[in-house]
């Protein structure tokens, strides 16, 4: 038998910061951002590093990569992350890349809207430590802005109260994205994103949890909000995660470049009931323009099948590709 898993202190003490602090919300489904600012230690193929992190559900709060929503703000949930890691990388020649490490979170995740002290008041500290392991298989011809090629990675997450985790739980997270070129600079490009938690003998926190939804997910719905439904008419995180992209990007004039895009995905309260059928659909069209620093993108998304109190469009602002 498996050791118990350890309870989970809540209260309204802060854990101390220590190496950075900066606003972020994640784009990658699950929570985590996709290329956090690390003090890196490197040596003989390891590196190690620490991050302190801060990222909010908020729709309004920018990102890292500056994704910004424009809309009311509808989820006050903020999480702060203090991280230590080691990761060892192997990459023998290209396109093959294979990395495992361990992670150490102290995970303060919190409503800074709730009044202090009240019986509902949700605030949780928890210690979330895991070992990694990744395998990527990359041939883009652009990392940033790719035409042709196609990029595969699986991501293998294991927490246990053995490696100093509060919390119990293995998740895996896979990515396949395909580009080609259908003639000068026009390009066809697909992504699909597939993720499978569970806990053991406890639920997910929320910041281990998956959303779907937003301007690098489904566009045309909320950041965030896809996924499953509370009495209250709220969303939650859930234990999977399905989400399917397709574009077809085209040539304008000069630096701008048009894109036709349509998305679909949902977030899942357990594996057990991924169901294509409840796959929330958004279409739209997106301006993109190539200057010498970066790739800046403005997509309008329309959700095909609006709820009661749902935009009927919903714009995007960011840098780079959608995926």
């Amino acid at each position: 038998m498996g050791a118990a898993p350890r309870p989970i202190r809540t209260g309204s003490r802060r854990f101390p910061r220590s190496v950075e602090h900066r606003p972020a919300r994640s784009s990658r489904p699950g929570g985590r951002p996709d290329v956090p600012q690390r003090l890196w230690l490197a040596s003989l193929g390891w590196s190690g590093g620490a991050i302190y992190q801060r990222f909010s559900r908020r729709p309004n709060v920018p990102d890292h990569s500056g994704i910004s929503q424009l809309g009311p703000s509808t989820r006050p949930i903020v999480t702060e992350k203090g991280e230590f890691t080691f990761e060892q990388l192997f990459r023998e020649r290209r396109p093959w890349q294979i990395s495992y490490g361990y992670r150490f979170e102290r995970n303060h995740t919190f409503n800074p809207l709730a009044v202090p002290d009240a019986p509902l008041a949700f605030d949780v500290t928890v210690n979330v430590a895991r070992l990694t392991t990744t395998g990527l298989i990359d041939t883009r011809d652009d990392l940033v802005d790719a035409t042709r090629g196609h990029s595969f990675s699986s991501t293998l997450e294991y927490g246990g109260a053995a490696l100093g985790s509060d919390v119990r739980f293995v998740k895996q997270f896979l990515q396949e994205s395909y580009y080609r070129s259908l003639g000068p600079r026009a390009v066809f490009a697909t992504s699909g994103r597939l993720g499978l938690a569970r806990g053991f003998g406890q639920d997910l926190i929320p910041s281990e949890q998956f959303f779907a939804g937003g301007g690098n997910s489904v566009r045309g719905y909320g950041e965030a909000t896809l996924g499953p439904q509370t009495a209250l008419g709220g969303t939650t995180g859930g234990n999977a995660l399905l989400v399917l992209n397709e574009e077809l990007r085209f040539p304008i004039a000069w630096r701008f470049r048009g894109v036709a895009f349509l998305d679909a995905g949902n977030a899942f309260a357990t594996v057990s009931q991924i169901d294509l059928a409840e796959l929330r659909v958004g279409v739209g069209l997106g301006l993109r323009m190539k200057t010498p620093f970066a790739l800046l993108r403005v997509d309008l998304g329309k959700p095909l099948d609006r709820r009661p109190g749902e935009p009927s469009v919903r714009w995007f602002a960011s840098i780079g590709q959608a995926f």
